[in-house]
């Protein structure tokens, strides 16, 4: 029997598929958070492949904005819950899904999709590729010393409970994303998951949260931070973990830093996730007391609409390119395309013109947030340089001087 791919028709079979999609990950979740994903996820966002009456294969799309290099947003699928039975591999069912999923984010007129990929193996072959690296800091208070005081603007700070937090951070959070390449949107639904009872991968679980609050007349806006302590160990050497951590500007990043790094009774401090520029390594007096212990990739592009998608960004410097793009998968972005723009406005069009740059999709979408170089895709074999000098021109105007950075977990 032939399996068939398709949306999940009803709440009924939207339970059975989700819980496929657990069984599939080994993460079984409770019924909250059952009715969390529900409210998030509408039915015609859904993939199911369906052998007979069995769900076999799962994904979906969450609805977001996502900032892009010069503040500005687009509308982004961000893909989720790809999965396919141990039962069931081998078959072709994950490109056919994938094949079914970008033709309906491509109906929509939402011009990119996202995803975190749980193996980085997959989904450059579906045109998706790495454009954002985090990093992981773990420090020893103790050594935690900054090398220059903190910005003599004190931020007022608060202390607030989880319950406060789901009035207080959603507004904070809008106003920190737009400032970062790669922030998305979080509805109020999604801050249940973030702020539950139960830890998941969305967050959740025993948090602690502080605020800091803006002060107008000062000139420092908002930020909060989210964090766990693990008590289980003498006193002096307790572990805080940074679960997430935004602020509106660099003095309330520093003040929330040390905060963090000054609660009693802890001996380490773990940043979960932190952009690849986070200053934090140049305020320690001793900076390899900083340690990055992980750097990973969270956010992975892939670019549908070639053309609206250009055009959104902004440049840092003022220029123009060629590029053709092959799109082995589906077609949606192959073309030659003229490239316009800069730190005010850019145009992305159709053309027929000398090429500069040789690219597939994915490699456009490793570029797309500023922070991977095409210099770097090049020396891998990943880009070519038609006319000389169009690479070095090309760092220049698709990088950002900030890094991109995403927070949410989908």
């Amino acid at each position: 029997m032939k399996i068939a791919i398709r949306t999940v028709r009803d709440d009924a079979e939207f339970e059975s598929w989700h819980r496929g999609s657990e069984a599939m990950f080994g993460a079984p979740e409770s019924d909250a958070e059952l009715a969390v994903e529900r409210a998030l996820v509408p039915l015609d966002r859904t993939v199911a492949a369906v052998d007979g009456e069995r769900i076999v294969g799962t994904a979906a799309s969450y609805p977001f904005e996502m900032t892009l290099p010069g503040g500005g947003t687009i509308p982004v699928a961000g893909v989720t819950m790809v999965t396919v039975s141990s039962t069931h591999r081998r078959r072709g069912i994950l490109r056919e899904m994938m094949s079914f999923q970008l033709d309906d984010v491509v109906s929509r007129s939402e011009p990119i999709a996202v995803l975190n990929s749980s193996e980085s193996s997959i989904y450059g072959r579906f045109g998706y590729g790495i454009a954002e690296l985090y990093q992981e800091y773990r420090i020893d208070t103790q050594r935690a010393a900054f090398g220059r005081p903190v910005p003599e603007r004190r931020v007022p700070m608060r202390l607030i409970t989880k319950a406060e937090a789901h009035k207080e951070l959603p507004s904070i959070y809008d106003r920190c994303r737009l400032s970062k390449p790669g922030m998305l949107t979080q509805p109020e639904a999604w801050w249940a998951g973030v702020l539950g009872e139960r830890q998941t991968w969305k967050g959740g679980g025993s948090l602690y949260v502080v605020v800091a609050d803006a002060d107008e007349a000062a000139g420092t806006g908002p930020g909060y931070a989210l964090y766990r302590i693990a008590s289980d160990t003498p006193s002096g050497t307790w572990k805080l973990t940074v679960i997430d951590m935004q602020a509106a500007d660099s003095v309330v990043e520093a003040q929330l830093l040390r905060f963090l790094l000054d609660v009693d009774l802890v001996g380490t401090v773990r940043f979960e996730s932190r952009p690849l520029d986070c200053p934090l390594r140049w305020w320690m007096r001793e900076p390899r007391e900083a340690r990055v212990v992980h750097v990973g990739d969270f956010l992975w592009v892939r670019v549908l609409d070639v053309v609206r998608a250009l055009s959104a960004r902004r440049y840092p410097v003022q220029d123009e390119l060629v590029i053709d793009i092959e799109d082995p998968f589906g077609g949606h972005g192959s073309g030659r395309y003229l490239v316009s723009g800069g730190p005010d406005g850019a145009s992305c069009e159709p053309t027929h013109r000398p090429v500069d740059l040789l690219m597939d999709i994915a490699e456009l979408g490793g570029i797309y947030l500023g922070q991977t170089r095409p210099t770097s895709l090049a020396s891998a074999q990943r880009m070519i340089e038609v006319t000389p000098g169009a690479l070095a021109r090309a760092d220049a105007f698709f990088g950002w001087p900030v890094a991109p950075w995403c927070t949410t977990r989908f």
